[in-house]
């Protein structure tokens, strides 16, 4: 098989499930499916059940434990004729907790399929997030899902349109769903307490996935500190300045500004007073 291997072509593989029942081995089922999955070139799996996966009711075993995720097949590049352009989303709130993700493709005069992903992180990678539905179609289509608990939570979408060959478009435009209120602008908002000798709380709130800088400055300009800068989920935050600068010193009394940069665009600053 190893020219095979070396073209890129797809392999499954598994064992006949007669051998497993046979043996009285057939808990093996998972752990065979776990180490296939450590081998690179195997891309999924098959199994002879010969009619033990339906005398077993395994189906629904099976995909409630090992096979429980959906997964895409790995896209054969050379043959690949698929749009750059990605599909468009539309998100429709139900309830607190549910919602519809409606997925218009590209281009309706040619069959695709589509793949939805979800993360719950701060950002969504397609090579990393949940994937939510596949589907194979050429008009809009909606699939309903949602929160799992009453909490606090932030939930992106993102998808990708994909040809016969499994090759993806770009990621469409991301979009947010959450249980939380999500702000209009970008702000950063007045510290408290305000004078302050100790410590002071600085709010702050991004409308959307994005990179933030929240820096303290002297009135001359000079860098002090560095409080935030990573990349920052939509949502209301806060993060506590201790009055010291970069070094680890504390710093002396007087008026300090406070600037929260947003990607390369927004700039907005507080004026603060550190008392001794």
């Amino acid at each position: 098989i190893q020219p095979g291997i070396s073209a890129g072509r797809l392999f499954t593989s598994g064992p006949g499930s007669y051998i497993l029942e046979d043996y009285n081995v057939w808990s093996n089922h998972e752990p065979i499916v776990e180490t296939c999955r450590l081998i690179p070139w195997i891309d999924g799996f098959q199994f002879f059940s010969y009619g033990s996966w339906k005398d077993r009711n395994y189906w629904s075993s099976a995909g409630n434990s090992f096979f429980n995720l959906k997964a895409k097949i790995r896209p054969i590049s050379v043959n690949s004729y698929n749009s750059d352009i990605p599909p468009t989303l539309i998100l429709t709130p139900i309830d607190s907790l549910t919602h519809d993700i409606t997925v218009v493709p590209s281009d309706p005069g040619q069959n695709a399929w589509f793949i939805l992903y979800r993360s719950a992180g701060e950002e969504l990678d397609p090579d990393q997030a949940e994937v939510v539905d596949i589907h194979f179609s050429n008009e809009p289509f909606t699939i309903r899902t949602g929160f799992q608990a009453f909490q606090d939570s932030i939930l992106l979408y993102g998808a990708t349109q994909a040809d016969r060959f499994w090759s993806e478009t770009i990621l469409s435009s991301v979009i947010i769903a959450s249980t939380v209120p999500i702000p209009d602008e970008p702000n950063l908002y007045q510290n408290y307490p305000n004078p302050f000798n100790y410590k002071t709380t600085i709010p702050y709130s991004v409308p959307y996935p994005t990179q933030i800088e929240i820096e303290v400055i002297s009135l001359l300009g000079e860098h002090v500190a560095t409080l935030v800068n990573q990349n920052e989920i939509p949502g209301y935050n806060h993060i506590q300045w201790n009055g010291k600068n970069r070094n680890g010193f504390e710093c002396a009394s007087g008026i300090y500004l406070v600037q929260m940069k947003i990607g390369s665009d927004v700039k907005i600053s507080r004026k603060i007073c550190l008392i001794k």
